[in-house]
């Protein structure tokens, strides 16, 4: 009973339960940061199969695109726009957001303006999607492909 009226032993029961306490926050905060990147690189990898498909579905197109073509290349091109957002891509490199929107907006108004993709818009294209998938955050292929967007919206006008 002794120990209670000594106030050594408040300060040495204090010290220990904070000891505890900073190595359960600490266990639990590197649990966390290990999830939480094992979560990035899953949508990294994600957003890189999706402009796997994208390329994939781009060199199917032939001339004005059918519908069942087109619609899949939407589909691969929204997958894209909506996971480009949580990558850690787009954290190094904001303009990648944008160039996705654009990308996105040109392919969903193919159904209601038509358009033809040349053999060499489609090579072009390809190549871009290609050279994004080796590298998202390069500027200048993000910026050749925003000129290529805007050559084909023109073009459709």
């Amino acid at each position: 009973m002794r120990a209670f009226k000594n106030p050594n032993f408040y300060v040495l029961l204090l010290l220990i339960t904070t000891l505890v306490l900073a190595f359960t926050t600490y266990h639990f905060a590197s649990q966390n940061s290990k999830a939480l990147e094992s979560m990035q690189q899953n949508i990294d990898s994600d957003f890189l199969s999706s402009l796997r498909r994208v390329d994939e579905n781009i060199k199917e197109i032939s001339g004005s695109p059918n519908s069942a073509k087109l619609q899949q290349l939407q589909d691969a091109v929204s997958q894209a726009t909506v996971l480009v957002k949580y990558t850690s891509y787009a954290k190094e490199e904001p303009y990648l957001n944008s160039v996705f929107g654009q990308m996105n907006n040109l392919i969903l108004s193919f159904t209601y303006i038509p358009i033809s993709f040349t053999v060499d818009t489609k090579n072009k294209w390809s190549q871009l999607i290609n050279d994004m998938i080796q590298d998202p955050t390069d500027f200048e292929v993000l910026n050749e492909l925003v000129e290529s967007i805007d050559r084909l919206r023109r073009s459709g006008s």
